[in-house]
């Protein structure tokens, strides 16, 4: 009743047996590729060779009581064996030749379940060895495991810290990215602030250059009216020399006419004694005065007022005139 138990038994160890090898190979292949594969693949080896973990205790419990189960069998088998021996006993002695019968086909039948049974039982042996080495493999499996799992997590471990320092640098360099574009966008202000400044010093520059074309104009206007001013000074004095040198040849026009005044009224006193001596008879033996020449007056007319014309007088021709007029 026991034999297809263990032999379901067996299987199912020797089916766990030949399942861990496959496993032990992924978890190696996992292992190889732990070295060039991303964390992803990592977490996945891990969960394998937990997976491989469980596997090999629960073959382990199962080989457990597959070899309590077989020393069970034994035991029964054992105890089948001393009963079958106790009744061939009791019917050899109640009846000896129907015992004899019955005691050779029982003992035939105990030589069969022994058989069975010892066969069972180095099956037994057998699937305990096999579940003992599946142990053993599950065992160095787990280790290799634990392995992979310290290495995945180191490599985890890794992928953290490079994780982490690639945001850094993600980071620093979205930071120098930013401080990058406000640069740029002062710099843009500045050049705009440049190019304001120079349109403000190219406008101040034109002024600048009109206004020196209106200072140079009012110059030669300056320059203009002080030569005229010097010209008015000029003609002003030339006028006032004029006018002192007219005032001088008045009062030498009037002393003239003064003297000649005086020459008339003593030709006049001349002229009255020589009608009285006439008067007085005393006409013979007289000695008479020559006629006098009279002189005019002065009129208006005889001198001539100067006119002054921008710096030039005509006193010189009035003098001469005078003169001409005097000889006369």
């Amino acid at each position: 009743m026991k034999i297809p138990s263990i032999l379901a038994v067996s299987l199912l160890v020797w089916g766990l047996a030949s399942a861990s090898k496959p496993l032990i190979a992924n978890a190696q292949i996992g292992k190889v590729k732990t070295e060039t594969s991303s964390s992803s693949e990592i977490e996945t080896l891990v969960s394998g060779s937990q997976t491989l973990v469980s596997g090999s205790e629960t073959l382990a419990s199962e080989s457990e009581a597959l070899a309590s189960e077989s020393e069970a069998l034994t035991s029964e088998t054992e105890i089948a064996s001393l009963t079958t021996a106790t009744k061939d006993e009791l019917i050899l002695k109640g009846e000896p030749i129907l015992g004899k019968k019955l005691g050779t086909g029982a003992s035939e039948v105990a030589a069969a379940a022994a058989a069975i049974a010892t066969k069972a039982s180095l099956e037994a042996a057998e699937a305990a060895e096999e579940a003992e080495s599946a142990v053993a493999s599950a065992r160095a499996a787990s280790g290799k495991a634990e392995t992979l799992a310290s290495t995945a997590a180191a490599a985890n471990a890794r992928a953290a810290l490079q994780a982490e320092k690639s945001n850094e640098l993600a980071q620093a360099e979205a930071a120098a990215a930013a401080e990058a574009q406000a640069k740029a966008a002062a710099a843009a202000k500045a050049t705009q602030l440049a190019l304001k400044v120079a349109e403000i010093a190219v406008k101040t520059e034109a002024d600048a250059a009109a206004a020196a074309v209106a200072a140079a104009k009012a110059r030669a206007v300056a320059d203009a009216a002080a030569a005229r001013a010097t010209a008015v000074n000029a003609i002003a004095e030339a006028e006032a020399e004029a006018s002192a040198q007219a005032e001088s040849a008045a009062g030498v026009a009037q002393a003239a006419a003064s003297a000649a005044a005086e020459a008339q009224a003593s030709a006049s006193a001349a002229a009255a004694t020589s009608e009285a001596s006439a008067e007085a008879g005393a006409w013979a033996g007289e000695l008479k005065l020559p006629p006098l020449a009279r002189l005019s007056p002065l009129k208006k007319e005889n001198t001539e007022e100067w006119s002054v014309k921008r710096g030039s007088t005509s006193s010189s021709r009035v003098y001469s005139r005078i003169e001409q007029k005097q000889r006369r």
